[in-house]
């Protein structure tokens, strides 16, 4: 059975690798999504041992199922397109108005910054996830796929 300290460090390096090889191909570097998709990693990697706490080898349950790194990339992806429709209808809307206001919450919300923190969050918590299911897919116990 793989340790919490492997399922970190794996989950750590895997939402790290992602994130970069997904900024490599698009030419474009954040050091703000690195960050939380390392974060993220960490989180992916413990969080199936957090629902599915392993006290016995047989443990596997729904913290262990293929389905939540696919339910977190869902999440993900619709998170996204919110922040991003938002963004766009905002733009919409300041060229077709004469009036300038300032709304905290809407630049909180619409802030490149916050979509890149979400993202690399995202990234980071599914491919650390997928790497514990990996990690305990070759254990005697196995995964239920």
């Amino acid at each position: 059975m793989s340790s919490r300290k492997t399922h970190i460090s794996v989950g750590i390096a895997s939402g790290a690798s992602l994130s970069l090889a997904k900024q490599i191909s698009l030419k474009e570097f954040s050091h703000l999504e690195l960050l939380c998709s390392v974060f993220g990693g960490f989180l992916g990697g413990v969080l199936p041992d957090v629902i599915d706490p392993p006290t016995s080898p047989n443990h596997r349950a729904l913290g262990h199922s293929p389905i939540i790194p696919i339910l977190l990339a869902g999440a993900a992806l619709y998170i996204r397109l919110r922040l991003q429709n938002n963004q766009d209808t905002r733009m919409r809307a300041a060229n077709h108005s004469n009036v300038v206001g300032y709304d905290c919450w809407e630049e909180t919300v619409n802030s490149p910054y916050l979509n890149k923190a979400i993202t690399g969050f995202f990234t980071g918590l599914c491919s650390g996830h997928a790497s514990h299911l990996a990690l305990d897919s070759k254990t005697p116990a196995g995964i239920n796929w």
